[in-house]
């Protein structure tokens, strides 16, 4: 059974780091120094289990007004059945419940049209974030494709 649970600061970042590790280190030769930061702490994180075993990740910090969602991570053996778009939901969700009218995400280019399909819209100009090509996106509840409600 899959299940997504939420978490603040510091509970679960072994749990999440062994996730990052083998998909943002290990497979993008991100460093590791980047992908902890000590915003980890102060963020909200979704964790995703397969029964009791962890597979996904990501999570949401307040930055320049706006709540920014981002370390969104799924291991290589859970991807395309969907638990990248239940962490993203359920991130942006978490936003729209605490009252943020906008949610952005920097998103790797590989990834732009996994966002457009939840309704997030790009700005911008391609930009360098760890050494990958990146791009701002924002989505409102209005653009929201499936809303938290349902």
């Amino acid at each position: 059974m899959i299940v997504a649970q939420m978490v603040h600061g510091s509970k679960g970042l072994e749990i999440q780091y062994k996730i990052r590790d083998e998909v943002f280190t290990m497979e993008q030769n991100i460093p590791m120094e980047i992908s902890h930061d000590i915003e980890d702490s102060k963020c909200f994180h979704v964790i995703v289990y397969d029964n009791t075993t962890p597979i996904g990740t990501g999570r949401i910090i307040q930055q320049t007004g706006n709540l920014l969602i981002g370390r969104i991570a799924v291991l290589k053996s859970h991807r395309g059945q969907g638990i990248g778009d239940l962490i993203v939901r359920k991130l942006v969700c978490y936003g729209f419940d605490q009252g943020t009218k906008l949610v952005e995400v920097h998103s790797q280019l590989h990834a732009v049209d996994f966002y457009k399909r939840i309704g997030f819209e790009q700005y911008g100009s391609i930009y360098k974030e760890s050494d990958l090509d990146h791009v701002s996106m924002y989505i409102t509840e209005e653009m929201f494709k499936k809303p938290c409600d349902s």
